[in-house]
Parts: C-alpha cells; sequence; structure tokens
C-alpha cells in the first residue's frame, strides 16, 4: 500500500507556528530603568539655559556666606526671609527686608543677597560680594566662645579671650613664631582690657579702648583698638567684642 504523504504546504505551516507563538509571548523591550537605577540615568528633555544658571548663594539656606571685598561675610537669613543677621569683623547687624533681595537698616547699611550680591556700610561705596565657603575667623572663633579678639601688622600677631570672670587669654606673636597663654585673666573693669601673666611668670596686658579703628593692611574696619604687651614687647592693632 502506498503512503500518503502529506502536502508541501501544510508541512511549512507546521513548522511556522511555533515561531509565530514564540514571537507573541516574548515581552516587548521595556524602557523603564532597571531596578535600582538612579533616575539620573534616564535620559531627558534638554535643560532650559535659563533654569541651568546657578542660583545665589542666599537661596540655598538659611545660611550664606559671601566675600564683599576684604570682608568675609556671613549672612543668617530668618526662616520666613524678613531679616538677615550680617556678621563681619567681629561685628552683627540685622537688617530688614526692604524688597526682594534687598535688606537695610536705619544706619544706612544695604545689603542685596541676589546676583551679583552687594555690601554697602554706612558711609561706604558698595562692595561686590561672591559666594565663598569660606568661614570668617571671627566668626569661627565667636562659634568657639571666645569673647574678644584683636589682630595686628608688623610684626603679625593675634590675641584671643575666652569668657568669664577669669578667662583664658592666648596669642600668637610675631607672625606666629611665639605663642603666649594665660590661664585665668584679670577682667579689667569697664570692659578697658584684660591682665594677668604666663605661667614663666611674664606679665601680660592687654588694653582695649572702644573706637574706631582700621587694619593698616587690609583697610578693614573695626570698632576697637588693642594694645598687647608681653614683658617689654608692645603689639598695637584692632579687634573686636564677639559677645556684643
Amino acid at each position: 500500500m502506498t503512503a500518503i504523504r502529506p502536502a508541501r504546504s501544510l508541512i511549512l505551516a507546521l513548522a511556522v507556528l511555533p515561531l509565530l507563538a514564540a514571537c507573541r509571548q516574548a515581552p516587548a523591550p521595556s524602557t523603564d530603568p532597571p531596578a535600582g537605577a538612579p533616575a539620573a540615568a534616564m535620559p531627558g528633555p534638554p535643560a532650559d539655559p535659563a533654569s541651568s544658571t546657578a542660583a545665589p548663594a542666599a537661596s540655598r539656606g538659611a545660611v550664606a556666606r559671601y566675600q564683599c571685598g576684604e570682608l568675609a561675610v556671613g549672612a543668617h537669613f530668618a526662616d520666613d526671609r524678613s531679616s538677615v543677621e550680617l556678621a563681619y569683623s567681629g561685628r552683627r547687624r540685622t537688617l530688614s527686608a526692604q524688597d526682594t533681595d534687598k535688606y537695610a537698616d536705619d544706619a544706612g547699611n544695604v545689603f542685596h543677597a541676589g546676583e551679583p550680591a552687594s555690601l554697602a556700610l554706612a558711609g561706604e561705596p558698595p562692595r561686590e560680594c561672591a559666594p565663598t565657603e569660606h568661614v570668617s575667623p571671627w566668626e569661627e572663633a565667636a562659634g568657639r566662645g571666645i569673647a574678644f579678639r584683636a589682630v595686628g601688622q608688623e610684626p603679625g600677631w593675634l590675641v584671643e579671650v575666652g569668657s568669664g570672670e577669669s578667662p583664658t587669654l592666648s596669642a600668637q606673636l610675631d607672625y606666629g613664631e611665639r605663642r603666649i597663654e594665660v590661664d585665668a585673666a584679670v577682667t579689667l573693669e569697664g570692659g578697658s582690657g584684660f591682665r594677668g601673666e604666663t605661667s614663666d611668670g611674664r606679665p601680660v596686658d592687654l588694653a582695649i579702648a572702644r573706637a574706631a579703628c582700621a587694619d593698616p593692611m587690609s583697610g578693614e574696619r573695626f570698632e576697637a583698638s588693642a594694645t598687647l604687651r608681653v614683658g617689654e614687647r608692645e603689639y598695637r592693632g584692632c579687634g573686636a567684642y564677639l559677645e556684643d
């Protein structure tokens, strides 16, 4: 008996059917990122050039820092930005909001926190301010609990006095070549200074006068003058009470 051979077309159809089924079951390629992949890895629309400009420092938080000419300035904004406290040269000034990014006080101090930022102190020309991460040494010292700080030039020196009735007094003299420490200084009446002696018996006297004082090198202005005497040596400079 002769075997019945299936038609060639039927054989081809049976061979193609598994391929068609596989195509229907395979999922479409996904455009979603792999699990755990950061969203930044996904492509997005082109950036708007106007929105790519860096925001001024004041918009990044409650505290911003600027270099305004020779002044390192810390700007501490109120939560509602109704005022700003400026810290510079050992001073603190509170300015009230006048307009968007503009703050001023009755003494004539004006601070613009926009871009570019600027600071105009009463009686002085405006200074352009650049955002910075640098913290003023005066603000940093206040954060450490220093009550009074003074600096001087030729030779370079600085002195810091702590808080309390018998504060510590430490100084770096002659461009940092010498250091002295007074463990418990005597506070003079009327905030006129401090007195004590080092562990080896050298007398130390720091006289302070609340009078305008300008650094001869930088021109930075302070609200007090200071004269430090260590033994027979005398050092003159400018300073500020940081707790005022």
